[in-house]
Order: C-alpha cells, then structure tokens, then sequence
C-alpha cells in the first residue's frame, strides 16, 4: 500500500514544480486549483501527475497559446 501524501507534502511538492496551490489540499487524484508561478496561468493539476514531464507538457501548451513562459 502507498504512503498517504500529507497536505504539507502536497504543497512542497506543487512548489518545486513552480506551482502554488489556491485550495487546500484533498487527495492526489482530484484536481487542484493552482497558479503557475511564472506566468500566473490559473490551472489544475492533479498531484500524482505534478511530475516534471507534466509541468513541462503544460509549459509548451502555454507557450502554443501565445503566452510568454521562461523554462528553467
């Protein structure tokens, strides 16, 4: 059996991915409300997809719609 993620966890993680939540935290499947960091782009991942490949998905769709986003 997995371990549960702790809502501080939760956070820590979304933070590393540039990603700052907006709601508390439910469970890694449901969607959550967050802003991106660098853009400010409103989105909602859900955790157990806030990996790097996800966030970089969402970097380049941003950028095919025109915004401005700095990939580190």
């Amino acid at each position: 059996m997995a371990k549960r993620t702790t809502p501080e966890e939760a956070v820590q993680i979304l933070l590393k991915h540039g990603l700052k939540p907006l709601v508390p935290y439910v469970n890694s499947k449901t969607r959550w409300k967050s802003t991106h960091l660098e853009c400010g782009t409103t989105c909602f991942p859900m955790l157990e997809k806030a990996t790097k490949d996800a966030v970089d998905k969402a970097k380049a769709a941003l950028e095919a719609a025109g915004a401005t986003v700095t990939v580190k």
